[in-house]
């Protein structure tokens, strides 16, 4: 009886470690999403840089004009 008890347990014990491999590859997924949302905000963040040397720029040519 005892060997039918225990031998029950260490299957369980396998399906949790299943469990928590499944869990850990969701939250890698989870992972993957959020570097793609990071590489989005910096091609934001590049555009963003942009802008002000356009603005600096233009600036520059209105105090040129004048001058």
């Amino acid at each position: 009886m005892g060997v039918l008890f225990d031998t029950p347990k260490f299957f369980v014990e396998n399906d949790f470690r299943v469990t928590v491999n499944s869990q850990q590859s969701t939250v890698n997924g989870e992972q993957s999403t959020v570097n793609s949302q990071q590489s989005t905000v910096n091609g934001e963040q590049s555009t963003v840089n942009r802008q002000p040397e356009t603005i600096q720029i233009t600036l520059l040519g209105d105090a040129r004009k004048i001058l």
